[in-house]
């Protein structure tokens, strides 16, 4: 098969492009790439263009617009080639440049018009370097009607490369300071320099390329970026078919994030995401980070601060995330953190502190603080964010090892399978101890197994010690408990106030089902269900003590945290639940 070829240019010059783009596919990299199947006969068709051009086309209506830039620090340098193409076998129909100049306001304008047959066409608009190729499907009815075409430009690199130059010498006591976006990109070019920022950072207009990754020919960022109280704004990446995404793709060995803001983020696709960072490879400190905006169709790990901790050693604290984030059914993702990749189950890890989730999480694997993995120790944080899931959700983490502490959640949390207040499903040796849960949690399919502190809790793996506490109410169809959906394990001091509601006989105010578990001083309020344990195996009969107790209240686990350095209370901050005094509550 040979592509038609745009009849105004000679043969020597489409015999060029042949053999220029013979072994090559299509690409949009700013300029036209003709697909050739058969070189040689292309080759042939071009020679015979001065002599038998392709036929005109009569004309039938008009495409006109503007292409504009709203980048507004700097003017497009050059013109836009438009490049129009047949919707159905993909032919070139026609090609036009435009001059751009700058308008008042600082916008780039500039205007276009092409003469078409009646048709739908594929239109190309290929911009001058750093702008990224854009395409847009337009419809020319007859009747010489005129058809606006508006195509907004983004830059792929920010600003003008003469603002480039930052003061500072990139060393710990004397760091780069950024002052603008054009500094912002060019960390990537001294990835193990230390840097501040000294303004606040606007990024609209720009198609934002992490910095550092772990892919060909790139390495992890591994030096320092102190905020220092400014914001970064409307980062914005729009990529699927890309890994990492986020400010940073990775950050390395000794890499340290502290008190940077992200405001506004768009991130749409891409395989591991998180706002800060999309991986962490090594022990990285990140203190005092903020993010919001809205994360979305994530393929793999989504988080809020951190996409993935793959075999790093991460320590993520005083932190939040108000950023919605929306990934694939089969995906995992987390608040703060997406997930954590170890080799052994024994290895360091992740460390997640007084950390707090904002917003909605759906996912496949869904945790209002961390999603998946192992292992990961989560202390004095909380989520009051709607958590959904379709295997697993839960208010601090989906599923894996943890060991979680002085933890709630206040959010809603829904599943198909597994959904607990606390974590979906427990795996290998996790510990829970001195939290609660005050949301609401649902399991929605006929087999799904719902619970206050954890829809399931697997065998010897569990130990659940002392303080644990459900509030909210719990539903579901076929394993339903106060604290657990189903259990085996070790219970201690355990007690639930929320209405319990279940199909099955498996419905209890403290355990749906057991058939291997030790419950020892399990209490609950009257009324929350018929029985403390729906059903158990017969192995698991004495071994089970629990008794009724009224006046349950959350001041019960309190008494174990602390409220000064760690946690304050205040009846008119936070709907009267606790906070963290260090972490600021405000969405950034």
């Amino acid at each position: 098969m040979v592509w038609a070829v745009n009849p105004n240019l000679t043969g020597e010059q489409v015999v060029e492009i042949v053999l220029e783009t013979a072994d090559r596919p299509v690409g949009l990299d700013g300029r036209l790439s003709y697909p050739i199947v058969n070189a040689a006969a292309a080759v042939e068709h071009a020679a015979q263009l001065q002599t038998n051009p392709l036929p005109e086309r009569e004309p039938s209506g008009i495409l006109m617009g503007n292409v504009v830039s709203y980048y507004t620090n700097e003017g497009i340098e050059g013109g836009v080639q438009v490049v129009v193409f047949s919707e159905d076998v993909f032919t070139l129909i026609a090609s036009t440049s435009t001059a751009l100049g700058r308008t008042p306001s600082g916008e780039t304008t500039g205007e276009l018009e092409l003469v078409l047959p009646a048709s739908t066409y594929r239109i190309f608009f290929f911009p001058p370097a750093p702008y990224l190729p854009k395409q847009m499907d337009v419809n020319v009815i007859e009747n010489n009607v005129t058809v606006l075409a508006p195509v907004t430009l983004r830059r792929s690199t920010p600003d003008d490369p003469s603002q480039g130059e930052m003061e500072g010498s990139g060393t710990e006591t004397n760091p780069y300071i950024i002052m603008n976006a054009r500094q912002l990109y060019n960390v990537r070019n001294n990835l193990s320099a230390h840097y501040r920022l000294g303004a606040n950072i606007e990024l609209s207009g720009v198609d934002w390329t992490p910095i550092g990754g772990v892919g060909l020919r790139q390495q992890a960022f591994t030096g320092s970026l102190d905020g220092n109280g400014f914001v970064i704004s409307n980062m914005r990446i729009i990529d699927s078919n890309r890994s990492e995404r986020g400010l940073f793709g990775a950050l390395g060995n000794d890499a340290s994030i502290r008190n940077v803001t992200l405001r506004d983020i768009y991130i749409d696709g891409g395989e591991t995401v998180g706002g800060i960072a999309a991986l962490v490879v090594g022990t990285v400190t990140i203190e005092n980070c903020h993010v919001s905006g809205e994360i979305l169709n994530t393929t793999s790990t989504a988080g809020g601060i951190v996409g993935e901790d793959r075999h790093g050693l991460v320590t993520i604290s005083s932190s939040t995330n108000s950023a919605m984030i929306s990934a694939l059914e089969t995906a995992s993702a987390g608040g703060i953190l997406g997930s954590v990749r170890r080799s052994n189950t024994g290895d360091p890890p992740a460390i997640i502190e007084r950390c707090v989730n904002m917003a909605t999480v759906k996912a496949g694997f869904a945790g209002g603080i961390r999603g998946t993995g192992l292992p990961a120790t989560i202390r004095w944080s909380y989520n009051i964010g709607s958590i959904e899931g379709i295997s697993a959700a839960g208010g601090i983490s989906a599923m894996g090892a943890n060991n979680i502490s002085e933890s709630y959640n206040a959010g809603s949390i829904t599943a198909n399978g597994y959904a607990g207040g606390i974590i979906g499903r427990t795996g290998v040796p996790t510990v829970i101890e001195n939290s609660i849960n005050f949301g609401s949690v649902e399991s929605t399919h006929e087999f799904g197994l719902a619970g206050g502190i954890a829809g399931r809790l697997d065998g010897s793996h569990t130990r659940i010690t002392t303080n644990l506490m459900n509030v909210g109410n719990i539903r579901g169809r076929w394993s339903v408990g106060g604290i657990a959906g189903r259990f085996e394990g070790i219970l201690e001091l355990v007690y639930n106030s929320g209405s319990i509601t279940g199909v099955t006989h498996s419905t209890g105010s403290l355990i749906g089902h057991t058939n291997a578990g030790f419950l020892n001083d399990g209490f609950y309020m009257p009324g929350t269900a018929e029985r403390a344990v729906g059903t158990r195996d017969l192995t698991a009969i004495g071994r089970l003590h629990a008794r009724t107790l009224t006046g349950i209240a959350p001041t019960i686990i309190y008494a174990s945290w602390d409220f000064g350095d760690v946690w304050s209370i205040d009846p008119n901050v936070n709907n009267g639940l606790p906070f963290l005094s260090s972490t600021i509550e405000n969405t950034p």
